[in-house]
């Protein structure tokens, strides 16, 4: 078991995709999910944890762990750009959306949450993030400021109206992530981001953070973007018609969800500095950046030969981190009976415990259902019929006791044990006592994890040095005493 570098949370042996928050591992991703920017609007509802007692050990670590600074720049707000361009319509929100100083999460109230006091005006190198303790400036000054040029790539500017859509993102990205586990890493949605030390850096505001990733992001956009504009690329006829109609799209979802035009909508996500031109810039960045990387990415695709070269010119670097090309993954069908359980008499607590007659219970009906299943056709779709309607593992138990892609180690000890038995067969079946219960098993198949591993791999350096070559390529500047940060708090 590994855990994710960008969000923490767990991932399989060989997996490169964090099931959790979508994030290739050191990957630079800037094209994720193309969406309408502004039509086909729906109220976004936040990921709901589901608590489940599966099979598997327990191996949750918290935190997160650094990756390169242009992976980092690149998902900061790429990733969920798309979700955010739903989220930032949504009438139904209309009180309370974008704004981490409109509402207070229920998970602050019982946090501490170090402050630290703005320090205004500049109090630092004019060339650094720090240059300013707070960038927030009045509804007046981000009004005049809006096309202000903040920060310069070749012939192509960065507006402070542009700024602000950029920076909102990256802020929406984190809330967007980690909802009310934002105040464990010391982010209290109620109060203002440039009072708050951040909980990710050192000697950084929250809003010195968010700012930080949302310049950094643009460097990469406007780096890919100039190598996308040399080399010819278009993007297809379908976005480009997107681009082209943006501006009806946010007209009538304005009016749809109560807003007066378009541009109030903007400034209630994005703060007075913004409009709908920079909204429209702000797409028309990413349809083009994104467009291009993926094409790119796409010619990095890595032969068979290729794979094979390169693990064995890095065979003994995989070795130490467990990887060898019988390393594999098994994906295995079962059944979970769990043995009834009983109050423990006197106990004030809820305490309760299981006697030997409940898991001789627990047993027979294992045994019952295997039998049933031996004596009908033994195919794994009737093997998941009655795993739907027998199995008390609510993490599979409607998808037919399937779970695909285990690595060795990952289940609990007996239920593994069994998996990764050298002689185990497809088909295999037979009954598995753990902590949970008795496990009616059957085993769907292996596969090696090796290829997969090398091609991620291989795409992390070449898409790497792609990006790192287009940044070299365009350098930009960047003006921090001339931005303002507007607020998205409503009037």
């Amino acid at each position: 078991m590994k855990t994710c570098k960008y969000c923490g949370g767990e991932m399989e042996d060989g997996q490169t995709v964090c099931p959790a928050c979508g994030k290739e591992e050191d990957t630079v991703q800037p094209a994720a999910e193309e969406a309408a920017p502004a039509e086909e609007v729906e109220e976004a509802a936040p990921a709901e944890e589901a608590a489940s007692e599966q099979p598997r050990e327990p191996e949750r670590k918290k935190g997160m762990s650094g990756t390169s600074a242009v992976a980092l720049a690149v998902a900061a707000v790429i990733l969920v750009a798309a979700i955010v361009a739903v989220l930032v319509m949504n009438g139904k929100k209309k009180d309370q959306e974008l704004n981490p100083s409109a509402e207070a999460s229920e998970s602050t109230a019982e946090t501490t949450v170090e402050t630290t006091e703005a320090t205004i005006p500049a109090d630092g190198d004019p060339n650094d993030v720090t240059c300013k303790g707070s960038y927030t400036g009045t509804e007046e000054e981000v009004k005049a400021a809006a096309d202000t040029v903040v920060a310069t790539a070749g012939d192509r500017v960065l507006t402070n109206g542009q700024l602000q859509v950029h920076y909102w993102l990256a802020a929406q990205n984190f809330y967007s992530q980690y909802g009310s586990y934002a105040a464990y890493f010391g982010l209290d949605a109620s109060q203002p981001l440039d009072t708050q030390t951040c909980g990710m850096v050192e000697n950084r505001t929250w809003q010195q953070y968010f700012l930080e990733q949302a310049l950094s992001s643009w460097k990469v956009y406007e780096a890919i973007y100039r190598s996308a504009q040399e080399n010819g690329f278009q993007i297809s006829e379908e976005l480009q018609n997107e681009l082209d109609t943006i501006e009806t799209g946010l007209e009538e979802t304005a009016q749809k969800n109560g807003y007066g035009t378009a541009e109030d909508m903007i400034h209630k996500n994005f703060g007075p500095g913004a409009s709908v031109a920079d909204y429209k810039a702000f797409w028309d960045l990413y349809y083009r950046s994104s467009g291009y990387y993926t094409e790119v990415n796409a010619s990095f695709a890595p032969t068979e030969q290729e794979l094979e070269e390169y693990f064995n010119a890095h065979e003994a670097d995989y070795a130490e981190k467990g990887l060898t090309k019988d390393t594999h993954t098994v994906d295995v069908r079962h059944i979970l009976i769990t043995p009834e359980s009983t109050p423990v008499d006197g106990s004030t607590t809820g305490e309760t415990t299981i006697s030997d007659e409940a898991w001789a219970d627990a047993e027979a009906k294992a045994k019952e259902i295997l039998s049933q299943y031996l004596a009908g056709d033994k195919t794994e779709d009737s093997f998941a019929t009655l795993a739907n309607e027998n199995s008390q593992d609510p993490g599979s138990n409607t998808n037919g006791g399937l779970y695909t892609g285990v690595s060795q180690g990952q289940m609990v000890e007996a239920f593994d044990a069994w998996c990764f038995d050298d002689g185990r067969q497809v088909g295999d079946t037979d009954i598995v006592k753990t902590s949970y219960g008795y496990h009616v098993m059957l085993y769907c198949g292996s596969a090696t994890v090796w290829q997969a591993q090398v091609k991620s791999d291989i795409l992390t350096e070449k898409t790497n040095n792609f990006v790192e070559e287009a940044l070299a390529a365009n350098p930009t500047t960047i003006d921090y005493s001339a931005i303002k940060l507007g607020s998205t708090q409503a009037e």
